[in-house]
C-alpha cells in the first residue's frame, strides 16, 4: 500500500498519530512517501517494497535529517515515540527507535526533500538540465 503525505503538520502530535493510523489501516506492510521529494523515482518504491520481503523497516534518508520514505512490514507506533518532527534528528530518533525494537531495517539512497525556496530553485535547474524530466514527469 503507498500513501501520499500532502498536508502540513503544524502540530508534531498529529503527524505522528496520521502515520501510526496509516500503518495501522494497511493492515500489513505499508510505505509512507513524502510529498515533498520530487528526486523520487519508481525504482526507490521497488527497492522499498522488496526490502519489506526481508526487513521490519525501511527509510530514505533525506538531506534534512528527516526521511522522504518509511515502511513498516507491520504496524508499529512505538518507532515513532518520542521522535522530535520537523527537526535534524527525525531519522536518527527514528532509526534509534528502530535498534531498541530490534527491528530489521535497512537504507535506501538519501535524497533532497524540497522544504524551502532555495531547494525548489535546485531542484527546478536539475529538472531542466534532466531529459527526462523536462515536462515535469518521469517519461
Amino acid at each position: 500500500m503507498f500513501a501520499a503525505e500532502s498536508q502540513e503538520w503544524p502540530n508534531p502530535a498529529l503527524l505522528f498519530l496520521s502515520r501510526h493510523r496509516a500503518f495501522k489501516e494497511a493492515g500489513g506492510a505499508a510505505i509512507i512517501i513524502g510529498s515533498d521529494c520530487p528526486y523520487l523515482e519508481t525504482s526507490d518504491l521497488h527497492a522499498a517494497s522488496d526490502t519489506l520481503q526481508t526487513h521490519d523497516a525501511v527509510m530514505g534518508p533525506a538531506t534534512d535529517g528527516g526521511f522522504w520514505l518509511i515502511g513498516l512490514a507491520a504496524p508499529c507506533p512505538a518507532i515513532f515515540e518520542g521522535v522530535h518532527w520537523s527537526t535534524q534528528t527525525v531519522l536518527k530518533e527514528t532509526l534509534a527507535n528502530a535498534e531498541l525494537m530490534n527491528l530489521s531495517f535497512q537504507l535506501l539512497r538519501e535524497l533532497i526533500d524540497v522544504d524551502t525556496v532555495e531547494e525548489w530553485k535546485k531542484w527546478s535547474g536539475w529538472r531542466e538540465s534532466n531529459s527526462r524530466y523536462q515536462l515535469g514527469r518521469l517519461e
